[in-house]
């Protein structure tokens, strides 16, 4: 993480109520467990993320998907399973840029281009983001932001695109000291996440439940851009009914 990032961080984690940034979901253990939230970048990728999806349908879980919108473009069947399988979508700009590489309005334009395609294919309104590789500048935020955005971080990082066999990241996710809110990171264009991702939910799902973040409801509109209050406490994540669009 630049120090440029690691700066806009502490200004928005300082600033910004934390349903519009968020670094870990509200904790809301109950009698069912511990909820913990997968997401997958990268995305869509026609053969693996329906390999990941078709292992979720032997599951409870759902989880996140923050899709390219380039690869919407060329695969929104995908795109449309991932909601109709009760899943949700975030955006993850349109070609991978990171926030450093572009200046702030083109960075931004690129990000909204992304967000038009995908709302195009789906007919859902997507204020979901997660930048590549965690960087934002302050302008790039503030701009994300006021325009609707929820900018969603993670807790773990599993780094599955990295690992070179199926049994190492089954290993390193039974490993992971996952806590009620934790929002891991994993990669639905890895092979060997598209492979694995059902033994590796089989190895948590007896202690906690694998939930999607919520989406914007379909009737709601953009909210204006307000400073965190700490006078008010924060309000709790909605909770994602299984078998639900992320609604």
């Amino acid at each position: 993480m630049s120090v440029l990032t690691k700066i806009t961080h502490q200004l928005a984690r300082r600033l910004c109520d934390d349903r519009r940034y968020v670094t870990r979901a509200p904790a809301q253990a109950d009698a069912t467990g511990p909820a913990v939230y997968l997401t997958f970048d990268d995305g869509p990728h026609p053969d693996r993320t329906n390999r990941i999806l078709d292992q979720f349908a032997e599951s409870d879980s759902k989880a996140t998907f923050f899709v390219i919108g380039r690869r919407a473009r060329r695969h929104p069947q995908t795109v449309r399973r991932i909601l109709a399988d009760g899943h949700s979508v975030g955006c993850h700009t349109w070609r991978h840029w990171s926030a450093r590489q572009l200046s702030s309005q083109a960075y931004v334009d690129d990000v909204r281009r992304s967000r038009t395609e995908i709302e195009q294919i789906t007919g859902r309104k997507i204020d979901l983001f997660r930048p590549p590789y965690g960087e934002l500048t302050p302008v790039s935020l503030w701009k994300l932001l006021a325009d609707g955005f929820r900018i969603i971080h993670w807790t773990r990082d599993t780094r599955d695109f990295q690992l070179p066999a199926i049994p190492v990241l089954q290993q390193r996710f039974a490993e992971l000291p996952m806590i009620d809110g934790d929002i891991i990171l994993m990669h639905d264009d890895a092979s060997v996440t598209s492979y694995a991702l059902h033994s590796c939910l089989q190895s948590w799902e007896p202690r906690l439940q694998f939930l999607a973040l919520p989406m914007a409801t379909p009737g709601s509109h953009r909210r204006p851009l307000t400073p965190r209050s700490t006078d008010q406490p924060l309000a709790r994540m909605e909770r994602v009914p299984a078998g639900s669009a992320a609604e």
